[in-house]
């Protein structure tokens, strides 16, 4: 379920300069600054983990996938904005980060020290979303702003299978052997 939504915020991170020329935001500083913000966002992950502290997983992550959701069905209608494009990819990158902090908390939650082995096998999703990136844009995303919202649809819907996941078949239960 993770590797599937975390698929937007690689998108976000790889693309946003080149969705954002092709809506008119054609300005090298600006771009700059949307980076650098989106990089902020990003660094302060741990926000997710603090709150899965005090509330419980299910609840922490679904307001995550949420946000996704809504994110990348709506940035095609602020995409000309400077203000509203660079807080949208800020808060793509914000849900970004989370997945890396939310993951090893909740496996660790329910594996126990065993949490910590299991988080460095899970990981390897990361690698296997940049791979499936590098396949999307090769074969989605052509040169006009139409095939980037496309994407950003996908991810939407990719978000909205991980919450179907999340409220179907994940449990928090602690494991036992």
């Amino acid at each position: 379920m993770n590797m599937l939504s975390v698929i937007s915020g690689f998108f976000a991170v790889n693309n946003f300069k080149k969705y954002g020329k092709l809506n008119g935001l054609d300005n090298e500083n600006y771009f700059a600054w949307v980076g650098s913000a989106a990089a902020v966002c990003n660094s302060i992950r741990f926000v997710w983990s603090m709150a899965t502290d005090h509330l419980s997983y299910k609840l922490v992550y679904s307001v995550l996938l949420v946000m996704q959701i809504v994110l990348n069905f709506t940035i095609p209608l602020i995409a000309e904005s400077p203000g509203l494009y660079a807080v949208w990819i800020s808060l793509l990158l914000l849900c970004e980060g989370g997945h890396f902090t939310l993951v090893p908390n909740v496996l660790k939650k329910i594996y126990g020290e065993k949490g910590t082995t299991l988080y460095g096998i899970a990981f390897s999703y990361t690698g296997v979303c940049s791979i499936l990136i590098v396949i999307l844009q090769t074969y989605l995303l052509g040169t006009t702003a139409k095939s980037y919202e496309d994407f950003f649809y996908f991810n939407g819907a990719a978000s909205c299978v991980a919450m179907i996941i999340l409220f179907t078949l994940f449990s928090e239960q602690k494991f036992v052997h």
